[in-house]
């Protein structure tokens, strides 16, 4: 399968109101009218949206996006999951226009997590209004960013699910330490220039997620969100530092809907030709200090 980008990615929350200041005042997403359902949409370029937060009674992932070439790719993605074994939910017309997409398909990796994959979503040139001034997102071609998923173990199965099925590369793997002074083994990878689109973190209990990131184009833009951030008294996570893996400078702060979410600039893009798997000796060159514990939301059951 060729997956070009994390497309879009969806939540079901308790706290969708708490985004309407969060989202354009600080981050500088614009926000777009409701769904029928109530869904609030952010968009960060000249596609139609890119974040989508449902009311709902829980905090919970809904859904992860993942952007097709075209409809031939669409096509043999859809043949290609259903060789390897896994069940493939072909949407609806309601659910596709909701989704505002040419045609998608959902299914499930072995963790229960939610994955949908997609091609033609809709775009209008010029029509991204940021909620503030801002030099503009890493999106586009690229997507929204990238998103951590914690997991009990990380299998050989959802190792196999990442690399086979999807077709993702693998750009780092390594042992850190986690908030609470427990040794974690990440595995991270990538579909496009980015250094990662998805991660799996093992967790010892829980599944969820731990954080999606957002990338700027200007480090000004992160600092001045980081100001507001601690003005407005905004739960952080993680204070500003720099990863060793790809150079982004960044913060963390826990959103309203429980995820973690990840702020920052500067993260370096690969290629294939000259692109080596490395492994670095600790995860931060600076910063990124630990201030709340425990990680993320948690995430839908597993529905067959």
């Amino acid at each position: 399968m060729d997956i070009r980008s994390l497309g879009y990615i969806g939540f079901d929350t308790v706290a969708v109101d708490a985004w309407l200041t969060l989202a354009p005042e600080v981050f500088g997403f614009q926000l777009i009218p409701r769904g029928a359902d109530g869904t609030l949409y952010l968009k960060m370029d000249d596609r139609a949206w890119r974040i989508a937060l449902r009311p709902g009674e829980t905090d919970e992932l809904s859904y992860l996006g993942w952007e097709l070439r075209g409809r031939i790719e669409f096509d043999l993605a859809v043949e290609e999951l259903r060789a390897a074994g896994v069940i493939v939910t072909l949407a609806e017309a309601d659910l596709t226009a909701s989704r505002r997409v040419s045609q998608m398909a959902y299914f499930f990796d072995p963790a229960g997590f939610r994955h949908e994959v997609f091609y033609g979503q809709e775009f209008e040139p010029g029509s991204f209004l940021p909620g503030r001034a801002i030099s503009g997102f890493v999106a586009e071609r690229l997507g929204l960013g990238h998103a951590v998923l914690t997991v009990p173990v990380v299998t050989d199965e959802l190792r196999d699910f990442a690399v086979r099925i999807l077709g993702f590369k693998v750009f780092a793997g390594y042992r850190t330490v986690g908030p609470n002074g427990q040794i974690l083994g990440l595995e991270f990878y990538r579909c496009n220039a980015r250094s990662h689109c998805m991660a799996y973190i093992p967790s010892g209990i829980s599944r969820g997620l731990t954080h999606i990131g957002i990338e700027v184009h200007s480090l000004d833009d992160v600092g001045r969100a980081w100001d507001m951030v601690q003005e407005r008294g905004i739960p952080i996570k993680m204070t500003l530092g720099r990863h060793t893996m790809d150079n982004l400078v960044s913060f963390y702060i826990r959103s309203p809907s429980g995820f973690e979410f990840e702020y920052g600039a500067g993260g370096d893009l690969l290629d294939d030709a000259s692109f080596i798997m490395q492994k670095p000796n600790k995860a931060e060159v600076w910063g990124h200090k630990f201030m709340l514990e425990g990680w993320g939301s948690t995430v839908k059951p597993v529905v067959r």
